[in-house]
């Protein structure tokens, strides 16, 4: 079976599970091929940056990695 995205959301919800989603303005960083792409899961950046992400997620957009 294939779960489509425009039926992700019914499916969610059916189970009591309300999708959200979050625009993060945190600064660039290191991924595994660049450029860098920002409309990732948050989870790249746990991957990438490790016990770093928090560093990314409280500095400020002008911030380089």
């Amino acid at each position: 079976n294939r779960l489509f995205v425009g039926n992700a959301k019914n499916i969610l919800e059916n189970e009591g599970i309300r999708l959200e989603y979050k625009k993060y303005n945190y600064p660039e960083y290191p991924q595994l091929s660049p450029p860098f792409e920002p409309y990732v899961s948050i989870i790249d950046l746990f991957f990438i940056t490790g016990e770093n992400a928090r560093t990314y997620l409280e500095s400020p957009k002008e911030l380089q990695a």
